[in-house]
């Protein structure tokens, strides 16, 4: 709730804070955990020890958080910025005294590394179970989708209408 709030009291003054806080704030806001904790309960191996684990911030579930907000923020900075919402690109423009089109890249570089600690995270021993894991990095993917090329999928769903359709009414069994 205090991050909504945070979030709000930017919008709402036309203050663009730090890339850092910009993204630590909307780590927790994109709602990663959340949605992850609720995709638990749904799950035979959702014991208490993942929930603790899960509580804990670990290295793959901050990255995942990261990565959720990073694609989100560029696949929706023109819809976002038009609305006169800040967006973690024109923080990262703002920080660094940058071009969009070098954010982009900048971006773009993050997405990767993102991925490789998400990807040694899950190749790592643990005690976790693996289905815990894939589940993570399989939400991480749909956001891939979602916010292909940069495209919002959220407010310009035609951009993955072929996806849903592939997936839900011309899918194939095996």
């Amino acid at each position: 709730m205090r991050t909504s709030f945070t979030q709000s009291r930017w919008f709402f003054t036309n203050k663009l804070p730090s890339f850092a806080d910009y993204l630590s704030n909307g780590a927790i806001t994109i709602g990663a955990i959340l949605g992850s904790s609720a995709a638990l309960l749904y799950m035979d191996c959702a014991l208490e020890d993942v929930i603790n684990w899960l509580s804990t911030n670990p290295k793959l579930t901050a990255a995942y958080s990261t990565h959720l907000r990073l694609m989100n923020d560029f696949g929706g900075h023109k819809f976002d910025k038009e609305r006169g919402s800040g967006t973690a690109l024109e923080c990262y423009m703002k920080d660094y005294n940058v071009s969009e089109e070098e954010a982009a890249r900048k971006f773009r570089e993050m997405w990767e590394d993102t991925w490789k600690v998400m990807n040694e995270e899950r190749l790592r021993p643990t005690p976790i179970p693996r289905d815990v894991l894939k589940m993570l990095l399989n939400i991480t993917r749909v956001s891939e989708t979602i916010y292909k090329h940069g495209i919002d999928g959220f407010t310009q769903p035609h951009a993955i209408e072929d996806h849903i359709r592939a997936m839900l009414v011309d899918f194939m069994s095996i």
